[in-house]
């Protein structure tokens, strides 16, 4: 999509360092638009950027090691999703991200209180598909614990 923006095209590319990069909680991203737009944005920039991200983003830029290890274990818990999903028959949209859209089949929030008392949280709704939930990946255990609870939380 940065070809876009070359182009001159209103788009806008935007990264973050969070989960491929292992920096979550560092806050950290950055943006690719026209001029204009990066412009316009700036005025309604909430934060600054510090000296620890710019530096831990850095470092993460140059550990190819670490990102192809992020990338693999993504799909890895990924590709466990499209298989639980495939064999309880549920709908679901193949994602280029950390996250998958599944359809429950029940209204979320009795969804959510179903999956709470298996102890896994689920996100929240994203009306109007109030019967779909997106869940983020993890390791493979957290995905594991999240299929088990998820066969009793659809029959629940």
């Amino acid at each position: 999509m940065v070809e876009l923006v070359k182009e001159d095209y209103n788009v806008i590319v935007s990264r973050t360092f969070s989960k491929i990069y292992g920096l979550a909680g560092v806050r950290i991203g950055y943006l690719i638009a026209r001029p204009d737009i990066a412009r316009r944005l700036s005025a309604a920039t909430m934060a600054n950027l510090n000296m620890l991200g710019i530096f831990a983003a850095k470092a993460a830029l140059e550990d190819q090691e670490f990102y192809r290890f992020s990338l693999q274990k993504n799909e890895e818990a990924k590709n466990y999703l499209y298989g639980l999903f495939k064999s309880m028959n549920l709908n679901y949209i193949p994602s280029h991200a950390n996250f998958v859209f599944f359809e429950t089949g029940q209204d979320i929030s009795a969804f959510q209180a179903a999956m709470l008392k298996e102890n896994v949280q689920v996100g929240r709704p994203f009306p109007p598909m109030t019967k779909w939930c997106r869940v983020s990946t993890g390791t493979m255990e957290e995905m594991q614990a999240f299929g088990a609870a998820l066969k009793k939380g659809i029959k629940g």
